[in-house]
């Protein structure tokens, strides 16, 4: 009993860490299977919208041909912003399936009474200052490119080719810079998942050990 009550302090602790980061603030294991069923619904939809993201570069391509000089830089411009988005999209996955084993290490823990060393403890909340740096850095930059793209129309409609690519380039900036900071928040969440895989690893070869020696 005393096992499963540090277990499930443990759990609480690092949930507590991560707080919105990851995870609803429990260390209930019916809540955390919720937590892990929205993960995978989003990763579906993450997914499909990858899928979207390509068709529809490669309809542009396949037209470009046909359109005056304008509207294929225009399509060009677009392209390359939807490529940016295709890779952003790329890491919001990875971060999903990320989030995914690190919900599932965490269930682990929770049924088989796995206390979590404070060294492990001290790690993942190291690796959690980088991503709520960076998740506030990302959330500054929330609404620029709708912004930058909604007054570019106006270029657009003038044909000022001059403040459309301006405009494009600094919407692909911003998404750089989302770019970097997701790159990074996978980083560091891949670094939990390694801390929390490791303690129930170990705890695994621990136990077999007890068993073998008895």
């Amino acid at each position: 009993m005393k096992k499963k009550t540090i277990a499930a302090v443990s759990v609480i602790c690092v949930i507590a860490m991560l707080g919105t980061t990851a995870f609803a603030a429990t260390a209930d294991t019916s809540k955390i299977d919720s937590r892990i069923s929205a993960l995978q619904s989003r990763e579906q939809k993450v997914e499909s919208r990858e899928s979207a993201v390509s068709s529809r570069t490669e309809a542009i391509s396949s037209a470009a041909s046909s359109r005056s000089a304008l509207r294929q830089a225009l399509d060009q411009d677009r392209t390359a912003l939807w490529s940016n988005e295709s890779k952003n999209l790329q890491l919001v996955d990875d971060n999903t399936k990320l989030r995914l084993s690190i919900a599932n290490s965490l269930k682990t823990i929770k049924e088989n009474g796995i206390q979590i060393p404070q060294t492990t403890l001290s790690a993942v909340q190291t690796d959690n200052q980088r991503v709520k740096a960076d998740l506030a850095a990302i959330k500054q930059t929330q609404g620029q490119i709708k912004t930058i793209l909604g007054q570019n129309k106006a270029n657009i409609k003038s044909q000022n080719e001059q403040a459309i690519d301006a405009a494009f380039q600094q919407a692909e900036a911003v998404q750089q810079t989302r770019n970097s900071k997701l790159a990074d928040i996978n980083s560091a969440l891949g670094d939990i998942n390694s801390l929390l895989s490791n303690a129930v690893s170990s705890a695994s070869s621990n136990s077999s050990a007890s068993g073998t020696s008895a």
